[in-house]
């Protein structure tokens, strides 16, 4: 069994590591996510011999060390949906350019999927893509009918 070291941040806000041992990767996110413990980075325990590749790099490292936070992202309810699709529309009722709507609704948004769905949609409507096909690339973010409704 192999050694991981999980990165995580605590009920108070401190970052903290965590060692656990698991056959891999996968079953090491797997205990993880049992804990309730939503990691940050997840990465192999330093052994103290590595492997080296032509680079000098360590193989083991890249290998098995990525960035966990997006993976545990919780995309946006109905509620947050409803919230934004209530407030974009008092803005462009109000005059306010769908771009500069757009920038507003992703300063105030909370969740990072949502926020990071409504930089990209605010660049794509501002470089001519129409919303709707702007917002069709983010399933996860926005359904069907949300699309349909734009």
């Amino acid at each position: 069994m192999a050694s991981f070291v999980a990165t995580y941040n605590s009920s108070t806000g401190q970052p903290r590591n965590l060692t656990l041992k698991a056959a891999d990767l996968v079953e090491a996110k797997r205990l993880l996510r049992r804990r309730g413990i939503k990691a940050t980075e997840l990465k192999a325990a330093d052994t103290g011999k590595k492997n080296t590749n032509q680079n000098g790099k360590d193989e083991q490292q890249s290998l098995l060390s990525f960035d966990l936070g997006r993976a545990f992202e919780k995309p946006p309810g109905v509620k947050e949906k409803a919230v934004f699709a209530s407030k974009l529309a008092a803005l462009v009722d109000a005059g306010v350019p769908i771009v500069r709507s757009l920038d507003l609704m992703t300063t105030q948004q909370k969740l990072p999927m949502f926020k990071r769905a409504l930089t990209k949609v605010s660049l794509d409507v501002n470089e001519g893509v129409s919303l709707g096909a702007a917002i069709r690339q983010w399933p996860k973010v926005f359904d069907q009918l949300s699309v349909a409704m734009v």
